[in-house]
């Protein structure tokens, strides 16, 4: 399994909004933009070597965690289950009760520019 999920991501995470930007099949990596309420804060997640997805291409996020694929069989029997043990599976939960997936060995996130990061006065 990767390495854990990165503390800023988790930081103010409920209720923010997460779409889809990019999809590279080349590198196999998928970029999603992550709009936080709180904050207020915009950054970029970045999976790494990605083997499944599924995800919506737009949904309000309520958590994410980070489990072993052996996990994945709760979530989605009809999915395939041979990843290899450096891969995890990015549960997301949205703010309606559903459950999204990414399965990768990495993930990344990065501050935008833009972000005040809770600042007064910031703009």
């Amino acid at each position: 399994m990767g390495g854990s999920l990165p503390k800023e991501l988790l930081r103010n995470l409920a209720d923010s909004t997460l779409e889809i930007v990019g999809w590279n099949p080349t590198s196999a990596s998928l970029t999603l933009r992550l709009i936080k309420e709180i904050g207020p804060e915009t950054g970029t997640i970045r999976f790494t070597d990605v083997s499944h997805i599924n995800l919506p291409p737009r949904t309000s996020v309520a958590g994410i965690e980070q489990v072993r694929p052996s996990a994945l069989m709760s979530i989605c029997p009809g999915c395939p289950t041979d990843y290899d043990d450096e891969d995890s599976v990015y549960l997301i939960h949205d703010s309606w009760g559903g459950r999204y997936f990414v399965v990768a060995t990495g993930i990344e996130y990065t501050l935008d520019g833009s972000s005040c990061g809770g600042q007064i006065g910031c703009r």
